[in-house]
């Protein structure tokens, strides 16, 4: 994957089933699930680079959208959303920019991974969590700071 296909690909779920399916009806309903599989790795990576860095931080998954809120504790309401580290956000987002991933600019929006995530663009995004989660640590955003 290109850098910066990351972003151009989020909403595109849809339409690959819909590309899929025209290409080969046989393969109707398969988008979704795999999808959701990738969204399931993205999300485990996500947490794993956190604990890592020692972030404190809650992702949250339906399907295969995915978004992480920089506080303790699930996000089930506006206020809980409210409370969410912003600054933290902004440095993780800024990180991942620099490493070539284009993630949705605000934590209150999710990411929507596709099929057209192939493995060299989940390696590379791993990669960018790590560095990202890094920089929030050094900036003091950790679960102990």
């Amino acid at each position: 994957m290109r850098r910066g296909s990351f972003t151009r690909r989020l909403s595109g779920a849809a339409l690959a089933q819909a590309a899929i399916d025209r290409i080969d009806p046989a393969l109707h309903g398969v988008g979704p699930p795999l999808a959701e599989a990738i969204g399931a790795r993205l999300e485990a990576e996500i947490v794993e680079a956190a604990q890592a860095a020692k972030v404190t931080c809650t992702v949250q998954r339906v399907g295969a959208m995915v978004t992480c809120f920089f506080r303790e504790g699930a996000v089930t309401r506006w206020e809980d959303a409210d409370g969410c580290n912003r600054e933290a956000f902004g440095a993780w987002h800024g990180a991942l920019l620099e490493n070539g991933v284009y993630w949705p600019p605000s934590q209150f929006e999710a990411a929507f991974p596709s099929l057209a995530h192939d493995e060299e663009s989940l390696l590379m995004t791993r990669k960018a969590m790590k560095a990202a989660f890094q920089v929030v640590a050094a900036g003091g955003w950790t679960s102990g700071g």
